[in-house]
């Protein structure tokens, strides 16, 4: 039995997300899926600023469909984990609200309103193949009095 030659796609892939996906942390995962050879014919975009939470990305995501994406890769929510530590939840609160102008405090909860509403209007938007991205794992206890 041969081996196939790998299956190229092609079209547009709209990346929400925070930082990573913006490429200002130490990986640009975008820029290494660009790069590998069955990705050629595929153009992907980025709709992502450093510090937002699921709330920011939703708000990005008329610019999302209008760019008719064949496919959405969603990496959004380290931020909403940051601002819902019990260490960091007052400094969170205040900056957030004044740099990100978030319209309650962030909590898992919400989180999860969010991030069902992005990709309930990605699909009402689109037809594009759409992948929600686990977060990388921070170690942390939500409910853990000293989060460090």
């Amino acid at each position: 039995m041969g081996t196939s030659a790998a299956r190229k796609e092609t079209g547009v892939v709209a990346c929400l997300g925070s930082s990573s996906t913006a490429a200002k942390g130490p990986y640009d995962w975008i820029g290494d899926l660009q790069k590998r050879p069955e990705n050629h014919g595929l153009e992907f975009l980025r709709f992502a600023e450093g510090g937002d939470l699921a709330y920011n990305g939703l708000q990005r995501v008329p610019k999302v469909i209008s760019c008719h994406p064949d496919f959405v890769v969603i990496l959004l929510g380290g931020n909403d984990v940051m601002a819902s530590m019990s260490r960091q939840s007052e400094y969170y609160e205040v900056m957030l609200k004044l740099t990100k102008r978030l319209p309650r405090k962030p909590s898992p909860e919400w989180f999860y309103e969010v991030m069902d509403e992005v990709v309930d209007r990605l699909k009402d938007g689109t037809s594009a193949r759409i992948a929600v991205c686990s977060l990388p794992p921070w170690g942390e206890n939500l409910e853990s009095e000293d989060p460090f």
